[in-house]
C-alpha cells in the first residue's frame, strides 16, 4: 500500500489542487488498516510499554516500506507516530499517526484497551479522504473526566487541510466507545472556521474542554483577536453545550457566532428575534465572510435606519463585490446584552457603488 500511495503523481497537475489521484483514498483507507494493525501487534510485543511499541512498530512500519515523509510529502509516507499511556486510564493506549497528503498532513487517533490476552482496538478517529478532495487534517483530543468507573469519552478537535484556501474548518467532537471500534458514537459535533496562520490548542479541565486560538492575529490586519478568543463547552454526562460568553468583544462575537453552525448558533439570537430570521443573517453572512474586506468599525448604537436603539452596539462590516459596477456592501449587526452574553439583535444591509 505504502509505495504504491507514494507512487502517484502529487504535482499540480496530478491532485488537480482540489481532487486526489485517482484510486488514493481507497489506498490511503487501505493503508490504515494495515498501520492499525501494526501498532496493535507493536503493544502486545512490547506488554503496552509505549516507547517500547513505538520501537517496535517504527521497525515494522520500515519493513512495510512506510518511510519518513520528505520535503516533497509523498502520499502515505510517514510524518509522526505517538503512542500514549493517559494518566487516568491505564488501561488504555492511544495511538496518532500522522501521514502526508499533498498540500498538508492527515492524522488518525486509535485507542487500544488491554483484554485479558492483547490489546482490542476500542476507538478509532479517521479522516476519510473522498474522491473529490486531496484534505486531510492535523488532530488535537482529550480524556474527560467525570465518566462512570470503567468508561470513557474523548474530546477530539481536527482541522483540514487545504490545497486551495488559508480558511480551515475546525471540527470537535465528543466521542464515546460504539459498537464498532470504526464506527464510535459522538454525543457532540461542532465546527468553526478559521483563518491561517492562527492555529488552536485543546485543554480537558474538570468539567468542560476548551479550544483556545492562538498565532499571529496580524497576517490580516482587518482579522478579530485571535490570541483573545476561545470557546469554552461545558460537559454534563452526555450533554456538551457551548459555555457563554461566545468572545469578549463585539468584533469577535459577529465573527465567532458566524463561525458557528446554526444549530448552535440560534442560541446567541435575541429573545424577541425569529429564528427564521436570525437563520437567514447568519446563512448570508457567514457565505460572505471570506471575502470582507475591511475591519469592521464599531459604531454608535443606532441602526442603519438612524433610530435609536438602547443598550446594544452596532458593529459595521464592508464587503466589496467584485465585478461591474464594482459596489460595497455595508451590513449592521446590532448587538444586545442577554445576560452575561451578548445576542444578535438584528442585520440590515445596505450596496453602495
Amino acid at each position: 500500500m505504502a509505495q504504491a500511495l507514494a507512487a502517484l503523481d502529487t504535482s499540480a497537475g496530478g491532485i488537480g489542487l482540489s481532487a486526489p489521484p485517482a484510486g488514493a483514498p481507497a489506498l490511503l483507507r487501505a493503508l490504515k488498516a494495515e498501520l492499525r494493525g501494526v501498532v496493535g501487534r507493536a503493544l502486545d510485543a512490547a506488554a503496552g510499554a509505549p516507547a517500547a511499541a513505538r520501537a517496535s512498530a517504527m521497525a515494522e512500519l520500515e519493513r512495510l516500506g512506510v518511510r519518513p515523509a520528505g520535503e516533497e510529502g509523498r502520499w502515505g509516507s510517514l510524518i509522526d507516530l505517538r503512542i500514549e499511556q493517559p494518566a487516568a486510564h491505564p488501561e488504555l493506549r492511544v495511538a496518532l499517526l500522522t501521514l502526508a497528503v499533498p498540500c498538508g498532513e492527515d492524522s488518525s487517533l486509535y485507542v487500544f484497551e488491554r483484554g485479558p490476552a492483547a490489546f482490542r482496538l476500542a476507538l478509532a478517529h479517521e479522516s476519510d479522504l473522498s474522491e473529490r478532495t486531496s484534505e486531510g487534517n492535523r488532530l488535537s483530543y482529550g480524556f474527560l473526566p467525570g465518566r462512570p468507573k470503567g468508561r470513557w469519552a474523548l474530546a477530539v478537535s481536527s482541522a483540514e487541510s487545504s490545497c486551495v484556501s488559508l480558511w480551515r474548518t475546525l471540527t470537535t467532537r465528543v466521542l464515546l466507545e460504539g459498537t464498532d471500534p470504526l464506527r464510535p458514537r459522538a454525543v457532540f459535533a461542532s465546527s468553526l472556521r478559521f483563518h491561517i496562520p492562527a492555529g488552536y490548542t485543546l485543554a480537558v479541565s474538570a468539567r468542560d474542554f476548551t479550544l483556545r486560538w492562538t498565532g499571529d492575529p496580524t497576517f490580516l490586519p482587518w482579522y478579530p483577536r485571535w490570541d483573545a478568543l476561545a470557546a469554552r463547552y461545558v460537559v454534563e454526562g452526555d450533554s456538551v453545550r457551548r459555555a457563554p460568553p461566545l468572545a469578549p468583544d463585539a468584533e469577535s462575537f459577529v465573527l465567532a457566532w458566524l463561525g458557528l453552525e446554526w444549530a448552535e448558533a440560534e442560541r446567541w439570537l435575541c429573545r424577541a428575534v425569529s429564528r427564521s430570521s436570525g437563520e437567514r443573517w447568519h446563512r448570508e453572512l457567514r457565505a460572505a465572510l471570506p471575502g470582507l474586506g475591511a475591519s469592521p468599525q464599531l459604531d454608535a448604537c443606532t441602526g442603519p435606519d438612524g433610530k435609536e436603539r438602547k443598550q446594544c452596539e452596532d458593529l459595521e462590516l464592508m464587503l466589496t463585490r467584485p465585478g461591474l459596477p464594482r459596489t460595497t456592501v455595508y451590513t449592521h449587526v446590532l448587538l444586545a446584552k442577554q445576560g452575561a452574553d451578548r445576542c444578535v439583535d438584528g442585520v440590515a444591509s445596505k450596496a453602495q457603488p
